[in-house]
């Protein structure tokens, strides 16, 4: 078991937020800039899910089945949370009908099955459950048949593949399906595999200088500004930036990984990030339905209270599931 690392723990936290901040941004330039800049925040998580598969040594067959389950049980509760507030909605607002008939057919079975398009159930953060247990499966299967070195030396290529294929769909297939960049050898496994590569070769963090990876972070962020002000934006450019500052932000982590910056936010990112992720979208949709109710959504005030008033929620919520947790153990 490896050591608690606060930084990656930190980022962790840091970065759950801004996954908050690109689905419900803050309204204007500030929205564009944050929204731009978090764009690392999923491709680091999948880094952080491969480095943390590699355990004692080894890609455990335990771990990796464990893992891959817990993923599993995941996207079935959030399917069954998710699934319930969009029939008691649907019923509510007397359109049950109209979402049967619009989500319930082949089409929609086929964007679950082959793109991982939850719109059915208006989760559609929930493409990275299915990707990151397809990455465990991967994992499992290249350690049966003993091909990491060969795995590790198509890094490069995985990367490339991540870097064409999204090109590709940002620039004409994305009005085909929504979620059609979620194939996961596109999307979770080129960081996924690159972060189980850092875990097995631990000597190669050290020769990146910090200077280096912080250099790397401060072109995404620079990326960022010009691009939220209209200055300079590329979709060839905003993906190599996605990896660069992925990277960079990822191995800064890993080798300062005793420092520790908040430990509130280092908290946040061990034990709740999972959960912010999980609740946010749902919390909005609640949000949002009280403040229509109370005549309140038009407020000026509303964009800027709705992300903070989510963080803060979704962040109870991981709390009294954590209690939830504690007692159930406690009882057995």
């Amino acid at each position: 078991m490896k050591n608690r690392n606060t930084c990656l723990d930190f980022l962790r936290g840091l970065l759950c937020i801004s996954i908050v901040l690109i689905h419900i941004p803050f309204p204007g330039t500030l929205g564009k800039v944050l929204s731009i800049g978090n764009m690392v925040a999923v491709p680091f998580f999948f880094m952080t899910s491969g480095y943390y598969a590699w355990e004692n040594g080894r890609n455990s067959d335990e771990v990796l089945k464990r893992r891959a389950l817990k993923m599993i049980k995941i996207l079935v509760e959030m399917f069954i949370l998710y699934g319930g507030y969009c029939l008691v909605i649907s019923i509510h607002y007397n359109n049950l009908e109209e979402w049967v008939e619009k989500y319930f057919n082949l089409h929609s079975l086929r964007s679950i099955l082959l793109f991982n398009n939850y719109d059915i159930i208006r989760g559609g953060q929930f493409w990275f459950f299915p990707v990151l247990i397809e990455c465990y499966i991967l994992l499992w299967v290249v350690e049966k048949w003993e091909k990491r070195n060969l795995i590790y030396k198509w890094i490069p290529l995985f990367l490339l593949g991540y870097y064409g294929w999204n090109c590709l769909v940002d620039l004409y297939l994305a009005a085909y399906d929504s979620k059609i960049g979620s194939i996961f050898i596109f999307s979770g496994w080129p960081f996924f595999i690159l972060g189980n590569y850092f875990a097995f070769h631990s000597e190669v963090k050290n020769r990146i200088p910090n200077g280096a990876l912080l250099i790397g972070i401060a072109t995404e962020i620079g990326y960022s500004l010009l691009s939220a002000f209209g200055v300079w934006g590329n979709i060839y450019i905003f993906r190599f930036i996605v990896i660069l500052g992925t990277a960079s932000l990822f191995l800064i982590g890993v080798k300062n990984s005793q420092m520790s910056m908040c430990k509130l936010i280092e908290k946040l990112g061990r034990r709740y990030s999972m959960y912010v992720y999980l609740f946010h979208i749902l919390v909005m949709f609640i949000l949002q339905y009280f403040l229509n109710h109370w005549g309140l959504s038009d407020k000026s005030w509303v964009g800027y209270f709705m992300p903070i008033a989510v963080v803060c929620i979704s962040i109870m919520g991981g709390i009294m599931c954590e209690q939830l947790k504690r007692i159930k153990r406690n009882t057995q």
